[in-house]
């Protein structure tokens, strides 16, 4: 009795610890998001008044472009470096490293291949731009996981502060590159993508260095992320069409208007994204997923939902025209409508990163594939028609969609065991 009751206060000890180190983790890696957007938001306000309305959309096409051919760097790679790191796999950042940089090689291939279409329609500046982002694909995503690893050995002051000065270090050269060099969409290109180039590349050859030849390949680890990546392609497609549809069928200027709308939703969804990344090394050493976690998951979505709607329709409309001006009040009822979407779609995105946790393709192709490909479909029949609406509904629809999809999942793989 007295063995079981000390074995107990040993567990009720090593909880409160893994506790305090997760709720120190979301706080870290939370102020840290707040400093990337901040940093954002700075450096668009300088970016918006050095460009016309049309250069600004035509920077965000060729940023639109990089975010889709990503998909070349395997993205599911990195979430399987964060769970084998977790559970002791160094080896497996090691392996999967050059794999994604050699896949981001072949994307590189394809928007150089955009860029002469573009050189041959008559467009050089657009080309000259893609040609420039071309260049640096493989060193801007295909060496990016080295923040997989910090977070997979649970060292958030160490991420927090490479991060920050990552992103210190491009949001302030952006600033002054915009104020020298006004009406230039190709110099923030370049900015945009050669910081963190350089200083991915020398972060990423800092980490190789400190794994010996002896570290692990988690078994199988390599291949989930493969066909994650595959599944995970779908949404990384369905995300940025948007802006693409909107700037082949309409126009740059509709382009710019809609990124500006979504820019401040896009913050609050990636500042809660982030919060619960911490919790993710510690899914995947959990082996259920319970009717607890789930209600006490649901619980934090419903604070946050709440939160993002009421700062949707009081503070929004104020910082959105001071970031971007006067020439982009028509952003602001999209915003609204974004950031509305963003609260339905909390519970989803946060009850899917237990399942992201697991090795677990299946459920992960699921969601995926099913939300991606409904996203896209809305998109390309929506945006021709209704222009910028479609695409906040096509947002808006595929946030609920994404909620159903989770939810059904859940609670026919995860829960049923724990009924």
């Amino acid at each position: 009795m007295a063995t079981k009751k000390k074995q107990n206060a040993l567990k009720e000890i090593l909880l409160a610890r893994e506790n305090r180190r997760s709720v120190s983790g979301i706080i870290l890696l939370t102020t840290q998001r707040i400093f990337q957007k901040s940093f954002g938001l700075i450096s668009t306000y300088f970016l918006v008044r050095a460009l016309t309305q049309e250069e600004f959309g035509t920077y965000s096409f060729i940023i639109g472009v990089v975010g889709t051919l990503t998909i070349f760097g395997f993205g599911g790679l990195k979430n399987t470096i964060m769970q084998s790191v977790a559970r002791g796999h160094r080896g497996t950042y090691k392996k999967a490293v050059p794999l994604a940089f050699a896949g981001c090689m072949l994307g590189s291939f394809l928007m150089l291949a955009m860029a002469f279409f573009y050189y041959k329609a008559g467009q050089p500046d657009l080309a000259i731009g893609l040609i420039a982002a071309a260049l640096l694909l493989p060193f801007f995503e295909g060496l990016s996981q080295w923040r997989n690893i910090k977070i997979g050995e649970e060292h958030f002051n160490a991420f927090f502060k490479m991060e920050t000065f990552w992103q210190f270090s491009m949001h302030a050269s952006m600033v002054v590159i915009v104020l020298l060099y006004p009406n230039n969409f190709i110099l923030p290109v370049l900015v945009y993508m050669g910081i963190p180039a350089f200083l991915n590349t020398l972060f990423t050859l800092t980490d190789l260095k400190k794994i010996g030849p002896d570290e692990t390949t988690e078994p199988e680890s390599i291949a989930y992320g493969f066909k994650t990546s595959f599944y995970a392609a779908f949404n990384t497609i369905a995300v940025n069409a948007d802006k693409l549809i909107l700037f082949v069928f309409l126009s740059p200027t509709a382009t710019a208007i809609f990124v500006a709308a979504e820019r401040i939703p896009e913050l609050l969804r990636n500042v809660v994204q982030d919060a619960i990344a911490v919790l993710a090394p510690r899914f995947a050493r959990e082996k259920n997923y319970t009717h607890e976690l789930d209600h006490m998951l649901k619980f934090t979505a419903a604070v946050i939902g709440i939160t993002v709607a009421f700062f949707a329709f009081t503070l929004l409309p104020y910082i959105l025209i001071i970031i971007f001006g006067e020439t982009y009040r028509e952003s602001v009822a999209y915003a609204q409508v974004l950031c509305l979407s963003v609260a339905v779609g909390n519970t989803a995105n946060i009850r899917f990163r237990f399942i992201r946790s697991k090795l677990d393709t299946s459920s992960f192709a699921k969601i995926t594939v099913i939300t991606s490909l409904l996203r896209l479909i809305m998109s390309i029949s929506l945006i021709p028609l209704f222009g910028i609406a479609g695409a906040v509904a096509s947002a808006f629809a595929y946030r609920i969609i994404m909620a159903l999809t989770v939810d059904w999942v859940i609670r026919t793989h995860y829960l049923k065991a724990d009924a």
